[in-house]
């Protein structure tokens, strides 16, 4: 997006009003806890979105009678976002939510437009309820086909990320016109089985012998990174307690550093994408480890290089695109040796140094890549399960090829 200084203020007002609905639910449902626990109250107050909700627009006209100057929609987000939060927390993925604190140099929180006026003037211009007409950065061509072809604008988010504020459209497609474009994906003639895997050192390996170079997008950037960092301590800064604003110059130091982060995220997005799509293009069944992520992230000396390497967002993405294009997803349980295990006879090694790059089998001497005899092993597992016997190149080892 590309906001005037007025257009601005507003989405700031906006998103300020999400973290004031957010923090208020926090503080009601903190003081009713606190106050069952003394006995003073009886019972809890419910968490989810429609409670909160509820109970916000009840004491908005009396607590924040200037609420109306902002959409209803960013006290919503605020709400959903909070209640969000506490399952999360009764779920056991996170920590007892925080209040969110504010500060005018950082990424906000996303102000999700359900309701109102959402509409695509033309290929230039988006309108959005309390804030007006508002000038796109990038051409809107894409968003207006789809428009023409009777597709319809869902949930419209806006946040302000890496020093630019950013316009996301969910859009509502007719089945038809989805089936034709996954139509032309579907029919292709794809192999039958690969398996893949995931590692630090290479992308990814697959067991027909691929192997896709891992990208290191952090790697690749952390000096400038560093520098930023270092460029940015020795600037003024904005001063919470006593107001003082920051320096133009820390405040172009942040810009910098927001958007080298910014590229590397695209970096790793970028590879995900191209992974994941070339994957479901050329194969009907994938097989894939359930690695725990999360752990390895926590292990020593290995969270960085784990982070870097992608593996959450490349399953996701293979997920979700072979529901699209008519691919199958089998997971191999994630204490299945498949480093371990030697692919010509089965035999598991009993230690496996994580150094080694090249797997020799103690019981057959057969020796192969690693990262290739893990791959052979997850495909093996997989067509188990699906119940074919595929050999790494995809057939069914009878020697036939099924697109003649």
């Amino acid at each position: 997006l590309d906001p005037t200084e007025n257009q601005e203020q507003a989405l700031r007002s906006h998103a300020g009003a999400v973290r004031l609905a957010y923090n208020h639910a926090l503080y009601e449902i903190y003081q009713n806890w606190n106050a069952v626990k003394k006995g003073e109250e009886t019972e809890y107050l419910k968490t989810n979105h429609y409670a909160i909700r509820k109970r916000f627009n009840k004491i908005k006209d009396e607590k924040y009678p200037w609420w109306n100057e902002n959409s209803k929609e960013a006290y919503s987000t605020g709400a959903m976002n909070a209640a969000r939060a506490f399952q999360n927390y009764f779920d056991g993925r996170s920590r007892p939510p925080k209040y969110k604190k504010k500060s005018p140099y950082s990424d906000t929180e996303g102000i999700i437009f359900t309701t109102g006026v959402r509409r695509l003037d033309d290929n230039r211009h988006f309108t959005l309820p309390k804030i007006g007409k508002m000038r796109l950065h990038e051409n809107a061509k894409k968003l207006s086909w789809l428009l023409h072809n009777d597709a319809k604008i869902g949930n419209v988010t806006v946040k302000y990320q890496q020093s630019r504020w950013k316009l996301n459209v969910t859009m509502q497609v007719p089945d038809d016109l989805f089936l034709k474009y996954v139509d032309q994906r579907t029919k292709r003639d794809k192999k039958k089985i690969v398996g893949i895997d995931l590692g630090i050192r290479k992308a990814a390996v697959f067991s027909d012998g691929t192997v896709i170079e891992n990208p290191k997008a952090f790697e690749r950037n952390v000096r400038k990174l560093r520098r930023l960092n270092k460029e940015l301590s020795r600037r003024k800064k904005w001063n919470r307690q006593t107001g003082e604003v920051a320096s133009h110059r820390w405040m172009k130091t942040k810009r910098k550093l927001e958007k080298q982060h910014g590229k590397i995220v695209n970096y790793r997005v970028d590879h995900a994408h191209k992974l994941s799509r070339h994957v479901v293009d050329d194969f009907k069944v994938i097989g894939l480890e359930d690695l725990n992520v999360r752990g390895m992230i926590q292990g020593k000396n290995m969270g960085r290089s784990v982070n870097d390497a992608n593996f959450g967002r490349i399953r996701r993405f293979i997920e979700y695109k072979s529901a699209w294009y008519g691919s199958q997803v089998g997971f191999v349980d994630r204490f299945y040796p498949s480093s371990k295990t030697c692919s010509n006879c089965g035999e598991v090694k009993a230690k496996l140094s994580r150094n080694a790059t090249v797997f020799s089998c103690d019981s057959c001497g057969h020796r192969m890549d690693r990262d290739l005899n893990a791959a052979l092993n997850i495909e093996r597992k997989v067509a188990q399960s699906y119940g074919e016997t595929l050999n790494g190149h995809g057939d069914d080892g009878s020697g036939s090829d099924d697109s003649e």
